[in-house]
């Protein structure tokens, strides 16, 4: 099982290492955040690439924190014209309404211990 964590840990820090610091400042600073689990779905992406599954973000009543659901709608260079309409960093999700966000569940994740 401790393998497993490290693995899990490892994995995280590789794909959404982001979402998890910011979570961490979050919950250091007695702010209330949920994180979430699910897709990240955009109308105008064409073909290129499919919906965005495995996607993590942080919800804080009323805003969203997202990092990586335009990094991802980027890889087709014939989004670059449109990008704006994905959102990128502290948002209010209603000033996005071409995207749509899917949870499958609440990440219950510990907040890193932080040296210093």
């Amino acid at each position: 099982m401790a393998k497993c964590s490290e693995a899990f840990d490892a994995w995280l820090h590789l794909i959404e290492g982001n979402t998890r610091v910011i979570y961490t400042v979050l919950v250091k600073n007695n702010i209330p955040a949920i994180v979430k689990h699910g897709s990240l779905d955009w109308r105008n992406r064409g073909d290129v690439p499919p919906p965005l599954t495995l996607h993590w973000w942080i919800d804080v009543d009323p805003y969203r924190i997202d990092y990586r659901g335009r990094d991802w709608y980027n890889f087709n260079p014939s989004n670059k014209s449109i990008i704006e309409q994905v959102p990128y960093g502290v948002f209010l999700p209603s000033d996005f309404p071409l995207v749509s966000y899917k949870f499958e569940r609440v990440e219950e994740l510990p907040p890193l211990r932080l040296r210093g």
